[in-house]
């Protein structure tokens, strides 16, 4: 079952990175979306041990956003 288009979306991500560096004024962005979409991948895959991870990266990038997808997660294991 599919639920997204998570290698497209990581294309796009891809030519993002090679586009802004990590040092460029714009890398936060593609950083903080790379992250996301990888959050929401492994959440959909059922891979909870790196979801963990990737909490903390975007904890990271974003904290308020960190903290949402952290409540979600803990929902999301409390529900399963």
């Amino acid at each position: 079952m599919s639920y997204g288009q998570y290698g497209l979306a990581l294309d796009l991500i891809n030519c993002a990175k090679k586009r802004f560096p990590k040092n460029s004024p714009y890398s936060e962005v593609w950083m903080l979306c790379e992250q996301e979409v990888l959050f929401d991948r492994t959440i959909l895959n059922r891979k909870f041990g790196v979801t963990d991870l990737l909490v903390l990266n975007l904890r990271a990038l974003d904290s308020k956003e960190a903290e949402l997808r952290f409540v979600a997660y803990q929902w999301i294991l409390m529900m399963s």
